[in-house]
Protein backbone atom coordinates (compact mmCIF):
# COMPACT_ATOMS: atom_id res chain seq x y z
CA UNK A 1 0.00 0.00 0.00
CA UNK A 2 3.15 2.27 0.75
CA UNK A 3 3.46 2.25 -3.35
CA UNK A 4 0.99 3.57 -4.03
CA UNK A 5 0.95 6.48 -2.70
CA UNK A 6 3.57 7.53 -6.18
CA UNK A 7 0.96 6.90 -8.39
CA UNK A 8 -1.75 8.63 -7.08
CA UNK A 9 -0.39 11.61 -5.65
CA UNK A 10 0.37 13.38 -8.77
CA UNK A 11 -3.59 13.46 -9.76
CA UNK A 12 -4.78 15.66 -7.28
CA UNK A 13 -1.60 18.06 -7.35
CA UNK A 14 -2.09 18.61 -10.70
CA UNK A 15 -5.47 19.60 -9.72
CA UNK A 16 -4.42 22.14 -6.76
CA UNK A 17 -1.36 23.88 -8.90
CA UNK A 18 -3.77 24.30 -11.98
CA UNK A 19 -6.52 26.05 -9.38
CA UNK A 20 -3.73 27.97 -7.97
CA UNK A 21 -1.14 28.79 -10.35
CA UNK A 22 -1.34 31.75 -12.61
CA UNK A 23 1.07 32.16 -16.34
CA UNK A 24 3.76 34.03 -14.34
CA UNK A 25 4.19 30.96 -12.16
CA UNK A 26 4.63 28.64 -14.56
CA UNK A 27 6.73 30.88 -16.43
CA UNK A 28 9.06 31.53 -13.26
CA UNK A 29 9.01 27.30 -13.03
CA UNK A 30 9.74 27.00 -16.24
CA UNK A 31 12.46 29.09 -16.10
CA UNK A 32 14.11 27.85 -13.16
CA UNK A 33 13.62 24.23 -14.63
CA UNK A 34 15.47 25.25 -17.96
CA UNK A 35 18.56 27.12 -15.50
CA UNK A 36 18.51 23.79 -13.45
CA UNK A 37 18.85 21.38 -16.80
CA UNK A 38 21.93 23.20 -18.41
CA UNK A 39 24.72 21.86 -15.41
CA UNK A 40 22.97 18.94 -15.22
CA UNK A 41 23.46 18.37 -19.41
CA UNK A 42 27.06 19.92 -19.00
CA UNK A 43 27.85 16.57 -16.34
CA UNK A 44 25.98 14.09 -19.00
CA UNK A 45 27.73 14.89 -21.59
CA UNK A 46 31.20 15.27 -19.82
CA UNK A 47 30.38 11.66 -18.26
CA UNK A 48 29.53 10.22 -21.66
CA UNK A 49 32.77 11.79 -23.15
CA UNK A 50 34.92 10.38 -20.24
CA UNK A 51 36.57 7.30 -19.70
CA UNK A 52 34.90 4.81 -17.34
CA UNK A 53 37.87 4.97 -15.00
CA UNK A 54 37.06 9.01 -14.59
CA UNK A 55 36.12 10.19 -11.38
CA UNK A 56 32.90 11.47 -13.05
CA UNK A 57 31.81 7.50 -13.66
CA UNK A 58 32.78 6.01 -10.59
CA UNK A 59 30.59 3.77 -8.65
CA UNK A 60 28.76 4.02 -5.64
CA UNK A 61 30.03 0.90 -4.05
CA UNK A 62 33.01 -1.43 -4.80
CA UNK A 63 32.98 -3.73 -7.36
CA UNK A 64 30.55 -1.44 -9.60
CA UNK A 65 30.69 -1.26 -12.76
CA UNK A 66 29.73 1.21 -15.66
CA UNK A 67 27.15 0.24 -18.27
CA UNK A 68 29.17 1.18 -21.80
CA UNK A 69 28.19 2.52 -25.38
CA UNK A 70 29.57 1.20 -28.09
CA UNK A 71 33.35 2.40 -28.66
CA UNK A 72 33.53 2.42 -24.82
CA UNK A 73 31.30 5.39 -24.18
CA UNK A 74 29.95 5.24 -20.39
CA UNK A 75 26.19 5.46 -19.99
CA UNK A 76 25.71 8.11 -17.40
CA UNK A 77 22.34 7.41 -16.58
CA UNK A 78 22.79 4.05 -15.03
CA UNK A 79 25.07 2.12 -12.93
CA UNK A 80 24.86 -1.83 -12.53
CA UNK A 81 26.60 -4.05 -9.93
CA UNK A 82 28.21 -6.53 -11.49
Amino acid sequence: MYGVRSYLLPFPVAFIMGENLDKDDLRKFGRWILLLLLPLTVLEVAQYNAPSSSILNVGASVGTRQLEYADSHVRASARSAM
